[in-house]
């Protein structure tokens, strides 16, 4: 370390010491920069580095000091010092440590510097060297576009390609935008993506990027002339980008009619012509949209596509179709083509209307239930009641649940009539029940079919097998008082049930010993009630006396 000082104060500090030598005042304040930590510091352009300064005295000091650097005996302009100044107390044989800030310009000249520390205190000073190394910061090389001016189409994509090329260690990710230039960025253009994405720098390594820009509306068909700027680590780089938007192929819809009537369960044509724009061609999807409408329910559009070749229109029939549950009214709709991203639209009213009623006829029938015998026959009286001038024959026939003639159910008929003039027309309809139908009840129906016309009538049918021939048997009196000897009595009636016929054996149950039963049998020949008179006692025959 050196000393600097001036003749004067020479003077003065000889003085000192030699009063000091002969017992004059105290010794006078001296200080040393002992120390630079670090000794070689780095720093980057337009940054700042952080030095411990170590101060030392022999006889102790207490102040202020100025702080600066030279280069080559001048103060570098590129570099400043924080603080200038510093309020320093520093003990006698001891040491004090301070902090000085040392920043550099942006525009700093890189390389190493040999550097001057000074400190002034008084008229005094310290020095010290110092080497500062000024490096650039960390960043990257964006080159040109490729192609530039890059033609996108409207409505389309594009894509160009940019190499970055890191500097000085730089490694991260950076972000690619558009910015203004001579022109502003118009809304629809944009940055879409960049491949390899995320767009990410190695050190030392360029990396080519190919970009996708996308034009849609409402930028219009013009060339803007923007700037591609690539940010990314507190780096921002720009290059001029010049962007050629294209008029896009498009397409027009007209329809021949703008109203069209369908009936429920019908179609109805309207003439669809596209016309072709700017060398368009390709194929056109078409649908059905909402207007001032939803599209009612039911309601189709054939076909679906158009395929446009050349530049002349294309003229098509396009057959709206109803359904028969598509609710009737009028919809304000949209016939809607589509291909790629363009749409075009044409408007259209669809009056929904229900068809004229049909001629038609009603079928019943009286009873709807009904019980037959095994081996018996059924009737039913069958009503057809003609609707909207229905005229013409209705065949009749007998279906179970599935639709199928019933087996063991034979039809008698009639299995046809008449039905005309407006006024309902009744038959009786018979049918036999085979021995070969279980017993059950069946669920049938009564079928009448004039040509596409079918109409049913349900018919539940219990099959029930039939009854034994049985009889009955009453009395009058039921009770007799017989004296000994004689006999009583009573009147027996017999009716004979379900066709019996035949002789019945008569007999007493638990009657006591000696009494007997006359006639003990009658004869059935007929289904009328039969009486008889029964005498009862120990004397056969006409009694003598009867209680």
């Amino acid at each position: 370390m050196r000393w600097k000082t001036t003749a004067t104060g020479l003077l003065a500090g000889l003085a000192l010491f030699l009063a000091a030598c002969n017992g004059g005042g105290a010794p006078p304040q001296d200080l040393a920069l002992s120390g630079v930590s670090p000794e070689s510091p780095t720093v980057v352009q337009g940054g700042s580095v952080a030095l411990t300064l170590a101060f030392t005295s022999q006889n102790g000091f207490r102040g202020q000091v100025a702080l600066s650097v030279t280069e080559n005996g001048q103060a570098p302009s590129w570099l400043t010092l924080s603080p200038t100044s510093k309020s320093l107390d520093v003990p006698k044989g001891g040491e004090a440590r301070e902090t000085l800030e040392v920043r550099v310009a942006e525009d700093a000249p890189t390389g190493s510097h040999s550097l001057k520390l000074w400190v002034v205190y008084g008229d005094k000073t310290a020095e010290r060297d110092l080497v500062l190394t000024v490096s650039a910061p960390p960043s990257f090389a964006l080159s040109d576009p490729e192609p530039n001016p890059v033609p996108v189409t409207l409505g389309r994509t594009a894509t160009f390609r940019v190499t970055l090329t890191p500097q000085n260690g730089f490694q991260g990710e950076v972000a690619l935008s558009l910015a203004p230039g001579e022109h502003g960025v118009p809304p629809g253009l944009a940055l879409l993506g960049a491949s390899p994405s995320p767009v990410v720098l190695s050190p030392e390594r360029p990396l080519e990027v190919t970009v996708t820009l996308g034009a849609s509306p409402p930028v219009t068909p013009s060339v803007y002339r923007l700037v591609l700027r690539a940010q990314g680590g507190g780096v921002t780089q720009e290059r001029p980008l010049a962007v050629e938007v294209r008029p896009e192929p498009s397409f027009n819809l007209f329809l021949s009619s703008s109203a069209l009537a369908v009936e429920q369960g019908k179609g109805a044509s309207v003439s669809l012509t596209v016309s072709p724009l700017g060398g368009f061609t390709g194929q056109v999807d078409l649908s059905l949209a909402a207007g001032e409408d939803p599209v009612p329910q039911g309601l189709n559009l054939s076909p679906q596509s158009v395929q446009v070749a050349g530049p002349s229109p294309v003229t098509q029939a396009l057959t709206l179709t109803a359904s028969s549950t598509t609710p009737t009214g009028t919809y304000r709709i949209k016939v809607r083509g589509v291909s790629g991203s363009l749409t075009r639209e044409a408007d259209l009213a669809v009056t929904v209307s229900a068809p004229p009623p049909s001629p038609d006829f009603a079928l019943s029938l009286s009873p709807s239930e009904l019980s037959v015998d095994q081996g018996g026959y059924g009737q039913v009286t069958l009503t057809l009641t003609p609707q909207n001038g229905f005229v013409g024959v209705v065949d009749l026939s007998l279906v179970d649940a599935v639709g199928n003639p019933p087996a063991g159910i034979v039809v008698l008929g009639p299995t046809r009539v008449t039905v005309g003039g407006g006024d309902p027309v009744e038959v009786s309809f018979s049918f036999a029940i085979t021995r070969s139908v279980p017993p059950g009840t069946y669920p049938l129906k009564v079928r009448g079919t004039s040509g596409s016309l079918v109409r049913e009538a349900d018919l539940a049918l219990t099959v029930q097998a039939p009854s034994s021939p049985d009889f009955d048997l009453a009395l009058s009196p039921q009770a007799l008082e017989v004296e000994r000897g004689g006999s009583g009595r009573t009147v027996l009636t017999l009716t004979p049930q379900n066709g019996f016929t035949g002789t019945v054996a008569l007999s007493l149950v638990g009657a006591p010993s000696g009494v007997s039963l006359s006639p003990t049998s009658v004869q059935v020949t007929g289904s009328s009630p039969v009486s008889q008179a029964l005498y009862c006692g120990p004397k056969f025959g006409p009694p003598y006396r009867s209680v």
